[in-house]
């Protein structure tokens, strides 16, 4: 259940127009760190 509340702040993160892409970047590599599921390194890479 944890890393589907992960993946949907991801989402939420992502979906944040206001949000410029280095702090998209930043929140979810400390997502990620929270996550050992979704430690790769090439998770924001794909979705940005």
């Amino acid at each position: 259940m944890k890393s589907e509340q992960n993946c949907e702040l991801m989402k939420m993160v992502l979906a944040n127009d206001k949000l410029p892409t280095k702090e998209k970047m930043d929140l979810i590599d400390e997502l990620r760190k929270n996550n050992p599921t979704s430690s790769d390194r090439w998770t924001y890479r794909y979705a940005i």
